[in-house]
């Protein structure tokens, strides 16, 4: 149960939403008849941004202390989610959340360290895998040397 704060839904707000007027101008500019279906265009498109943010809708309406399910509701309907919208980017998180993100960065902060202990811990392993194959050839070939000598003086 992830949430992110109103930066981080500002954020992919604002970007998403470029995305899609860039897309939108490029595609209906290039003239292949497209200007004709520009809203049907437009609606596609903001069917997908509609379709990426409803994520990001759900962890900042968590959030903010609004019920999830109500926040898309609220975001899938017209003209009502202008001003839901408005909500979720000047509502200060509540007290709860912000303790909640502060234990999950801890918690990433941990697990982030495990692992750095564990690929440290192979590394060292295949270090010293590595210098155990490179004696054991040196052993064999200091063993042997009398017919490694022998098989050169041959050739």
């Amino acid at each position: 149960m992830s949430r992110i704060n109103r930066t981080q839904f500002a954020i992919r707000f604002i970007i998403s939403t470029f995305i899609l007027l860039v897309v939108f101008f490029i595609v209906t500019s290039l003239n292949y008849g497209f200007n004709k279906a520009s809203g049907i265009i437009l609606l596609f498109l903001v069917l997908i941004q509609g379709a990426y943010l409803i994520p990001s809708v759900i962890k900042r309406s968590r959030d903010s202390g609004t019920n999830a399910f109500l926040g898309i509701l609220l975001f899938l309907i017209p003209l009502v989610n202008l001003f839901f919208l408005y909500h979720l980017l000047f509502t200060p998180s509540t007290e709860e959340s912000k303790k909640i993100i502060e234990e999950e960065q801890k918690l990433k902060e941990q697990k982030d360290f495990e692992l750095y202990k564990k690929q440290k811990k192979e590394k060292v392993r295949e270090t010293i895998f590595g210098t155990v194959i490179v004696v054991i050839v040196v052993v064999i070939c200091i063993w042997n040397w009398d017919s490694i000598s022998n098989y050169l003086d041959n050739m």
